[in-house]
């Protein structure tokens, strides 16, 4: 007797009929064996609950390190993902999925969704898949184009793989791992591979070619170093200058290998900067290298690790922060006391005041009141000077602002000078300088400036004692008035002008003498009458 096995595809109840008609004995080959004859006919009704998984996968030629062979398109990699399961059932890598590649070979321990399969030789195979859900149904057989594969073991997929070269000289496969596809004309063709190495030190990389139907297959070879990674970072101190001030920039290389960090040891390059040599311990070095910038603005400082045997190349940056360099501006007058119209020459010194090596400050200094004048000078400090001539009295108080240049920032400073109103004479002159009592004399105040500097004119009025009050009038440094004064006592007389200034001139007094005499008199006699007798009188006047 015979056992048959079917597989219901799909969930439900339905009948199994067999008739002699419809049944043959098959060999393992699906040769059928005539010389035994089916029986009757018989039917049975089957209930499924769940419905069986669908198995379904992919098969792509590779390059492998698992596949050792070395025969040119022998290597494969069958990939299951799109089998699925029905229902609350799942599949599981591996257990789920069991694979046979056609070539004769025990594959009962070739589990799992992807798999890679070196045939060893070059030929067609058909390779089959089962996959097994978690309730132990077991998935459909498939063709390449989803059809029900007649007359095969059930639960199984399959595909038909040609495992040759290509008829081309396309595929270069690289060990490490990798392949790519060449191109080109004429004699060559080229294409590349990435390879990422997982330790460091010195790697062989070969690259087989596996011939085609008119070129013999071919293989070559290179040895990479590789290194370690490494980071590195930059640190500016102080991270804000004034130009051409120093600052001390360090660099710290650290090994980022995932494990077993070593020292890096080598030299790093800054720019600007210079070089330095490394030291330290641990998975980090640092070095430091004085930089001192000779411009203002945002300074981008770059450090590159040049790498060692064992340690590859890194860069950091950093970025400091450059300023003008600060500078004072102090004022000096000389002199620092003056008359109205009298000139004082004001200094400006404008000093570098930065910390690190001094630049002399050039440009232009403006005075309030002033003008303007150009530095000069060497080191740390220039001057420039003007002229300046006040025109009122008081407290002057002159600014000087430094316009700052390329290296330096701007800065003001000022000085006060004492303006005091110009000084004045008065002399005293009285025409007819001797008089009588009564006698009216002229007496002329003449007020004179005599301050340093351009004289002016003196205005306002001048007291007369005695005498009153007269107004100047005159031109240049010098003007007069004049009184008239009576003496009504005999002797000597002192006529006093005082002068009460204006807002130019200050004020000034002075004198002059007049002699007064008493007034001089006649004495006439007439008798009347003239001649008289003795013992006569005469009236005399």
């Amino acid at each position: 007797m015979g056992n048959v096995a079917f597989e219901l595809i799909k969930a439900g109840t339905g009948t199994i009929s067999i008739s002699p008609g419809d049944t043959k004995f098959v060999d393992i080959n699906a040769n059928v064996i005539t010389q035994y004859v089916v029986g009757v006919q018989s039917s049975v009704s089957v209930t499924v609950s769940n419905a069986p998984p669908v198995a379904a996968f992919t098969a792509t030629q590779v390059s492998d390190p698992s596949c050792v062979s070395g025969v040119a398109g022998a290597c494969w990699s069958f990939d299951a993902s799109a089998s699925t399961a029905s229902g609350a059932a799942i599949l599981t890598s591996p257990t789920s999925y069991f694979w046979d590649f056609g070539d004769g070979l025990q594959d009962l321990a070739t589990t799992g969704v992807i798999v890679v399969h070196d045939f060893g030789i070059q030929g067609t195979f058909d390779v089959s898949l089962r996959v097994v859900d978690s309730n132990g149904a077991t998935g459909s057989a498939r063709d390449n184009n989803g059809a029900v594969i007649v007359n095969t073991q059930p639960s199984h997929t399959d595909h038909v793989v040609n495992a040759f070269p290509p008829a081309n000289p396309t595929t270069v496969t690289f060990t490490p791992s990798g392949t790519c596809t060449l191109a080109g004309t004429g004699a060559s063709a080229t294409c590349s591979a990435s390879i990422t190495p997982a330790t460091s030190g010195s790697v062989t990389v070969t690259a087989s070619y596996g011939g085609d139907t008119t070129h013999a297959s071919s293989s070559g070879s290179t040895t990479v170093t590789v290194q370690r990674t490494t980071s590195t970072t930059v640190a500016c101190t102080p991270s804000t200058v004034a130009i051409n001030q120093a600052t001390s920039c360090t660099a710290t290389v650290t090994d980022t290998s995932t494990t077993g960090a070593t020292t890096p040891t080598g030299t790093v390059t800054f720019t600007p900067g210079g070089t330095c040599t490394l030291a330290g311990t641990g998975a980090s070095a640092t070095c430091s290298v004085s930089i001192t910038p000779t411009a203002a603005g945002s300074l981008s400082i770059s450090a590159h690790y040049n790498n060692d045997s064992t340690h590859a190349t890194s860069t950091g940056t950093a970025t400091v922060t450059v300023t003008v360099r600060t500078t004072t501006t102090t004022v000096a007058c000389t002199p620092s006391t003056v008359f109205i119209g009298q000139a004082t020459s004001c200094t400006a010194t404008v000093t570098d005041t930065s910390t690190g090596t001094a630049i002399t400050p050039t440009g232009t200094v403006t005075f309030t009141p002033g003008g303007t004048c150009t530095l000069a000078g060497t080191g740390a400090s220039a001057t420039c000077s003007v002229s300046i001539t006040p025109t009122v009295s008081g407290t002057l108080s002159v600014s000087a602002s430094y316009g700052g240049d390329t290296n330096h920032g701007t800065s003001t400073g000022s000085a006060s000078v004492t303006v005091n109103k110009r000084t004045t004479t008065t002399t005293v002159a009285c025409t007819p300088s001797t008089v009588v009592i009564n006698q009216a004399t002229s007496c002329t105040a003449t007020v004179t400036d005599t301050a340093t500097g351009t004289t002016s004119t003196p205005t306002g009025t001048v007291t007369f004692t005695p005498g009153g009050t007269c107004t100047l009038a005159g031109t240049g440094a010098s003007a007069t008035c004049s009184v008239s004064v009576t003496p009504t006592a005999a002797g000597s007389l002192s006529v006093s002008a005082s002068y009460g200034g204006d807002a130019n001139h200050a004020t000034s007094t002075g004198s002059a003498t007049v002699t007064v005499t008493v007034r001089a008199t006649t004495t006439s006699v007439a008798c009347t009458p003239s001649t008289v007798m003795v013992g006569q009188a005469t009236s005399c006047t």
